[in-house]
């Protein structure tokens, strides 16, 4: 809009109850909820999911919402703690004003809390107290299922770095003087 000087937003509503202004605002605001969708997806990983089965993908869209749900308390949390900072009482902030023009600072109004930020750091934050820390052990304990994870089909071409990890294994045991077989 600033760039064009002008926007053609067409609408159903009634021209005498929302002002053309108003109408542009409204619009924002609802490109918040797009936003906020396409954090949810971004954050959550939504687009990673590769469930055919109805059941399983209801059931891991709810865990996740829930993961999210858990996410926007801390989020909340986060928001409040860093805006404590960034935001000074009403009574502070012409003496903060005047200390960050003294110092050549950035005034505390000149910072925003990117909500895109907050809700990947949160993400992960939840995350981590999903899954635990993975000790030794718990790897050793969970082998079989991380197997599901973590390898891959044998692939017909080939996988190069598993071939190289054979052959240099192969002539780190093989007795000095030996022929590669």
């Amino acid at each position: 809009m600033w760039w064009a000087g002008w926007v053609i937003l067409v609408s159903t509503t009634d021209p005498a109850q929302w002002s053309g202004k108003e109408l542009v605002a409204l619009y924002r605001a609802r490109w918040q909820i797009e936003l906020f969708f396409k954090r949810l997806k971004q954050c959550l990983r939504l687009h990673q999911l590769r469930l055919q089965d109805w059941e399983r993908v209801s059931c891991v869209v709810q865990l996740n919402l829930i993961g999210w749900w858990l996410q926007e308390e801390e989020a909340q949390w986060t928001r409040e703690l860093l805006t404590s900072v960034l935001v000074p009482l009403a009574e502070d902030i012409s003496h903060v004003e005047e200390l960050h023009e003294s110092q050549g600072k950035p005034e505390a109004a000149e910072w925003i809390l990117s909500s895109w930020t907050v809700a990947h750091f949160c993400s992960e934050e939840v995350r981590t107290m999903l899954r635990g820390a993975w000790s030794r052990r718990r790897k050793q304990e969970c082998q079989q299922a991380l197997r599901r994870y973590m390898c891959s089909r044998k692939r017909k071409r080939g996988h190069r770095e598993t071939e190289q990890r054979a052959w240099v294994q192969r002539k780190c045991v093989q007795p000095a003087g030996g022929v590669d077989a």
